[in-house]
């Protein structure tokens, strides 16, 4: 075996702690990015989860004449202002 000198042993120690400190650094951020994963997931989950529990009347609709049948069928107490005209301009006559 070599004989080392203690400036090269003490080179190589304070190497290995500072590798050994940005090691625990980045295990820091990797549990911080992982939490925020996992919530965001959480948060997906819950979401379709209620989407598909809500009853289709709770669902929105991009279709005005769909908006008018879904009214109709809640009976004469619910308006829906559904445009004759999708392209006309709104007055305030």
């Amino acid at each position: 075996m070599e004989n080392r000198p203690p400036q090269h042993d003490a080179r190589a120690k304070r190497l290995i702690d500072r590798l050994d400190r940005a090691a625990r650094e980045i295990n820091a951020v990797l549990l911080v990015l992982a939490i925020g994963l996992a919530a965001l997931d959480i948060t997906g989950f819950v979401a379709v989860t209620v989407r598909d529990a809500a009853p289709s009347l709770a669902r929105g609709s991009v279709d005005p004449s769909d908006a008018a049948r879904r009214a109709g069928a809640l009976g004469p107490s619910v308006a829906v202002l559904v445009p004759t005209k999708p392209g006309a301009q709104i007055t305030g006559r």
